[in-house]
């Protein structure tokens, strides 16, 4: 199965070929891409963020956020959508069970993490 995404500035088509003879398209609107994208992200970045402690500076910690940017840049390359990464992380820090010492707001540390993402997005791209 061959997979293609081409994204417009307001549209994505989805194309998927399997050889021989089926073909299948879909067209997106942005909107629609962007869910789709922040949903990805959301399961690319459990193994990271789904664990209660993401946030912290713990050698662990800090390697599995290190796979969890190798695997969003292995499958959806280097552009991705800054806000569908906010959202996914937001969606797993609201959902994370309450621990001692994590933060009762995640606002900062979601942006804290979310630029750290665009960093290594920017660095990807201009490999």
């Amino acid at each position: 199965q061959i997979g293609h995404v081409t994204v417009g500035h307001r549209f994505a088509i989805i194309a998927n070929v399997t050889l021989p003879f089926n073909i299948n398209v879909m067209f997106l609107s942005t909107i629609e891409y962007g869910v789709i994208m922040e949903d990805r992200i959301y399961e690319l970045i459990k193994g990271w963020a789904g664990i209660p402690t993401w946030h912290t500076t713990h050698p662990m910690d800090q390697e599995r956020f290190s796979v969890a940017m190798h695997n969003i840049v292995s499958e959806l390359g280097a552009s991705v959508d800054i806000e569908a990464f906010e959202n996914a992380l937001r969606r797993h820090a609201e959902s994370n069970p309450a621990m001692l010492g994590a933060p009762e707001h995640w606002d900062n540390l979601v942006n804290e993490f979310a630029i750290k993402a665009e960093t290594i997005f920017t660095y990807e791209q201009a490999r």
